[in-house]
């Protein structure tokens, strides 16, 4: 996880255009972090994602893209992903990317880039063991989640057929 100052510094395929134009102006953007695709991919392969999207789109032609089975097909692949978990590992290192970004409270917004729209979680940092029922961070890893799960819409695996297969 970086810094947008530290994204700067960083090849663009691994951040990202829109993230090093944020690091330009880092000191006038709100507090920010970015995380990797490679985070987001270690999620999928962890899941084992990938065979089980590719099977589940197995039956779209992209030549000729059926709309409503693709519909139901997004549908299928977005509880896909929301029925998966992070990796203690994955959850650690996203709580230390929050905590010194500064934002292990108060208010987090995640957005991918590109997207217009963001998830929105409050962030509260983790109580001691003796009296915890939760982690702290599972409402911002659960945003997470969730902006991974737009990424499984009609527009964007149209995009992908047509463009990928």
């Amino acid at each position: 996880m970086y810094s947008l100052l530290e994204a700067q510094s960083l090849p663009e395929r691994l951040v990202g255009a829109e993230t090093r134009l944020l690091g330009v102006y880092a000191s006038r953007v709100p507090t920010a972090f970015v995380v990797p695709p490679t985070f987001e991919e270690g999620f999928y392969r962890h899941n084992n994602l990938p065979s089980q999207l590719s099977r589940m789109f197995a039956a779209l032609r992209p030549q000729r893209i059926d709309e409503d089975l693709l519909e139901t097909l997004c549908g299928q692949a977005q509880a896909l992903v929301k029925g998966c978990a992070l990796l203690d590992d994955s959850i650690q290192q996203f709580s230390r990317a929050l905590h010194h970004a500064g934002l292990d409270s108060g208010s987090v917004h995640v957005r991918r880039p590109g997207a217009r729209y963001t998830e929105y979680a409050l962030a509260r940092p983790p109580e001691p063991k003796c009296c915890s029922r939760s982690s702290g961070y599972g409402r911002t890893t659960g945003a997470l989640r969730r902006s991974w799960r737009g990424s499984m819409t009609r527009a964007a695996w149209a995009w992908k057929l047509r463009r990928c297969w």
